[in-house]
Order: structure tokens, then sequence, then C-alpha cells
């Protein structure tokens, strides 16, 4: 998910298109006094604080605005500290050099999770490529490594496939070795994900939005991933091996990893956390395969799936965390943009500058408009979310995609001339707001279909993997395959599992299905709707 940034010469341009039809009002006036800079701060304080503006009243920063990261990072850290911080064995496991950190300044990143000194061990995590491929000798030979992309796309086959089935050192001796590489990192993330937080503070600077925000945000995610193709290439490994309760262990700490990322406060974490638990599951359903397990052993790890705990943020991660970070950018550019009108105009241009007084000192223009918008949005995302039923969500959800789009694209030829809006809007204010408000919408706003869908898909992937867990100890112990779902309770199952898209059970068949949100057996599977997990038959245990 990538945020452009929105110049303020684009407001400028639209402010004063709009506003210089006024100018007239103000006849000759004498030439424009210096302002002072406590003026200057009292005039870019534009926007107010309330539930339909800034959304929430405090904490305020020394500008009298509100500061929406400690807001964040207020919440997010509650109840953390260095000892139960998954964050901060990542990192043990990662180095200091891992991540590009200057970006949010690694001495205020490692000094707010705890982290005072780093192992004296070398190496650290080293992610695949990097250890598979051949250091360049001079800057030529980086160049040309960095333009052949062929031999990145091999080893990432390589390790999808070392991710995806059991396997020998053999088969893949160059990975047996990296993962012999990592063994003193994989410790550390052998002991991240027995902690119950997963908190990185948020310390990116509303002042450098060129950076990705996502990335710089939250670095670990990207240490978590690295992780998770260690763990699961581990797993798969030691199921090559016969190594079952090794694979059940790394089995189980994938899925504890990836629940621990989706307490990450955005939904781009979120979905890196999908990614993760996609990977746990896959693990699982292979160890449900595999002919020499026996249904004890599956039970037990099917009882220590279900106890990891579950995202707890799926309607909060939008509702609060994502529409902070959209308030923050949001207010962000408009306070650079107040600013950089007053220090330019004032230095070059001061009949302009006295445009610009017309449009920003007297009110001309409402500056909380773009955020009263962007909430509207936000409050009807999570309405949509919040429906009875998976399907009235999605119906709801493509409304409010549908109503945003053509917000932020209607034509100039479409869109109703000045003196009607205002008339529409009752205010000159509101209809200049409104057009700021369609600019900065349309990039820093994001329907949230993707993460839903996501949401969706790995709720109901994880509902199919304890299935199919299930269903092969019920193999072993009987020979045969259950005749319908219901069999499975309550020696396999607590109760008969029920597919959210639809309210009925899962079926099973040659393999357990969801018949998605039409509840009919489609014959082609329409993106989300139909999803199934393939069974193997074995013998009997």
């Amino acid at each position: 998910m990538r945020l452009r940034l929105v110049s303020w010469v684009s407001l400028l341009c639209l402010c004063a298109a709009q506003a210089v039809s006024y100018a007239p009002l103000y006849g000759d006036e004498p030439e424009t006094k210096k302002i002072s800079k406590e003026e200057i701060q009292k005039r870019l304080r534009k926007i107010q604080i309330g539930k339909e503006t800034t959304f929430i009243e405090e904490p305020l920063n020394d500008q009298g605005n509100v500061d929406y990261l400690a807001a964040m990072n207020a919440r997010l850290s509650d109840g953390v500290t260095p000892e139960n911080n998954a964050v901060v064995e990542l990192w043990l496991a990662a180095g200091p050099e891992y991540w590009s950190l200057e970006t949010v300044g690694s001495r205020e990143f490692f000094g707010a999770i705890g982290v005072k000194r780093f192992p004296s061990y070398d190496p650290f995590l080293v992610d695949w490529q990097d250890f598979a491929l051949p250091t360049p000798t001079n800057s030529d030979d980086e160049e040309e490594s960095m333009g052949d992309n062929s031999q990145y796309y091999e080893l990432e086959e390589r390790l999808l496939e070392a991710m995806g089935r059991p396997w020998t050192d053999e088969e893949f001796p160059q990975l047996a070795k990296w993962l012999d590489r990592n063994a003193k990192p994989l410790a550390h993330i052998e002991k991240a994900v027995e902690r119950d937080h997963f908190y990185e503070p948020i310390c990116w600077s509303l002042s450098s939005l060129e950076y990705d925000m996502y990335e710089v945000a939250e670095p670990t995610v990207g240490v978590a991933m690295e992780a998770t193709d260690l763990l699961a290439a581990r797993a798969m490994r030691r199921l090559g091996a016969g190594d079952l309760q090794g694979c059940a262990e790394d089995a189980y700490r994938l899925h504890r990893l990836a629940a621990l990322v989706c307490l990450s406060p955005t939904s781009y974490a979120w979905q890196c956390g999908g990614e993760m638990r996609s990977a746990a599951c896959g693990v699982s359903r292979a160890m449900a395969d595999y002919p020499d397990a026996t249904s004890e052993m599956l039970l037990a790890h099917l009882k220590r799936i279900d106890e990891v705990p579950q995202d707890p943020y799926a309607i909060e991660r939008y509702d609060y965390f994502e529409r902070l970070i959209f308030l923050a950018i949001m207010e962000g550019t408009i306070h650079s943009a107040l600013k950089d009108a007053f220090d330019e105009t004032r230095s070059r241009d001061r009949d302009f500058a006295k445009v610009l007084d017309a449009a920003f000192g007297n009110h001309f223009m409402d500056w909380n408009e773009p955020l009263r918008v962007g909430n509207k949005y936000f409050n009807d995302t999570v309405a949509a979310m919040k429906k009875p039923t998976v399907k009235e969500s999605y119906d709801a959800l493509d409304k409010v995609s549908d109503d945003y789009y053509e917000f932020v694209t209607e034509d100039e030829e479409e869109q109703p001339n000045l003196l009607l809006r205002i008339f529409q809007q009752k205010s000159i204010g509101k209809a200049l707001g409104r057009d700021v408000a369609k600019a900065l919408m349309d990039g820093y706003f994001y329907p949230a279909d993707d993460y839903y869908d996501s949401y969706q898909r790995a709720r109901k992937q994880l509902d199919l993997t304890k299935i199919a867990v299930a269903v092969a100890a019920y193999q072993r112990d009987n020979g045969t395959y259950p005749l319908s779902i219901g069999s499975l309770t309550p020696k396999y199952l607590p109760k008969v599992p029920i597919d959210a898209d639809n309210g009925r059970p899962y079926q099973i068949r040659l393999s357990i299905v969801s018949l998605g949100i039409d509840g009919l057996d489609d014959a082609v599977s329409q993106g989300y709707d139909d999803m199934d997990v393939r069974l193997r038959e074995l013998p009997a245990k």
C-alpha cells in the first residue's frame, strides 16, 4: 500500500483559483505588514479539534494540535515490557543493521522497545537470497547482478518449494546450510513467539512523507516475514527427516508468529500476518498428510492451534489506527501547505499574499472539511464491516467503494460550477474545502474491500486447516473419511464448524469445502467465494 504525497502547490493552485475572484473586495490596501511568528502559528492552526475532524481530542502537541502518533503508541504499548514484547527478540535475531532504520532513528526506536545492547555474536539473521548469491567483487559485478533478476526468481521458487513440502538435505543442500547458518537467530525467534505482545513504536515524522509510510512505521514486520521463511523451511526439513515432533513445534511457532504480527495497527502489517498464517496452515496440512502422523499427535497439534489467540483488532484496526494515520497525514499536508504559502508568497509577491489572506486568514477556505469528508468514509466503512452477515458487509463495502471512486473521479464538466457548489454546501468555505478533500482523498484514503477480503480469506483458511487436521485424525482411527462434518464432534472437533459466509456447516467430500457467501457449489470459483482443502487418502493407523 503506497501513499502519494500531495504537494502544497496543488492545494494552493486550487485555493488561489477559487479565492482570486474575491480579491477586489479588499481594494487597494496598504502594504501588508510583517506578521509575527506567533500570528502565523495562530493562522496555521485552522483545524478544529472534535469527533468530526480530528476524531480524538487528546493528547495535544506543543502547537495545540492532536498528537496522533502519541495516541496510537499509548494504546499499543499498554501493558508491554521488554520481557513480554516479541519485537525485542526478533531484533536480537536480526541485529541492528538488518533494516534501514535511519528513516525513523535507530536509537529512538531501539530505546523505545528496551533494547540496550545487541549480542556480540556474528552472524545475525541473513535472508536466503543474500546467503545464496555470491557477493559482488566490484561495482560492475554488482550492477550486472542487480540487472539480472532471473537468479532471484529461481532462488525464490526454490524456497517456496521447500516451504511447501517435506524435503531432505540431499534435495536442497544449500537451503540446509542456510538454516544451519541461522541457528542462533532461530533461537531468538523461538523465544519471540512465546511472548504475548508485538509492539514497535510508530515513530515516523510527518515531515518525511516521501518515505513509504508503512515500511517506515513497522520495520519489524519485515523481520517477522523472514522468520516465517526460516520456520516454514525448517519445519518441512524436519518433516522430510521424519522428525514429526520438531515439525509440529515449528508449525505451532508459525501460528503464534502470525497471530503476533496481527496485533500490528495497520492493514499492511495485518496482510503480512495473513501470509504468515497461510504458511502456518500449509505446514499443519502437510503434517496431516504425513503417513506416520498418528491421531494422538494430530489432535494434540489441533488443540495447540486452538489456543493461539486470534486477531483482536478486526474492526478497530480500520476504525482507529488506519483512521488516525489517515488524519495525521491529511492534517500534516494541510499545515505544510499553509506554512509554505505564508513563507513563500510573503517573500516574493505581496499582491498574491493578499489573496491568500483572503482565502486563509479570513476563513474563505474551510480546512476542516477535508477531515470531515475523510471521517465520513471511515464511518461508512466501519458500519459496513459491522453488518450482521458477511454478505451484507460485502454489499455495503461495495457501495462505500463506489461512492468514494465516484467522488474522487468526478470530471470537471460533471461537477457543479463554483456558485452551485457554494449553494449546495451553504458555505463558500465548505465548497472549496470539498474540492481540496477530493485531491487529498485520492492520495491518502483506501477503501477497505481488499482488507476485508483478506481478513475473510485468512479466517476461512484457518477453519479449513483445522477441519483437515481433524479429518486426518479421524481417518487414522477409522480407516475412512467421515461421511459428514458432524461425525467429527465431539472427539475431533468440539462443535460443528460453521462457515461464517453463509451460516452453514462446511462440506466434506474428497476435500473440505466452503461454498462461499452464496452457499452454492459454483462450477468456477470466483475470487474469494468458494475455497477448498484437498484430502490425501492414507491407510488407517
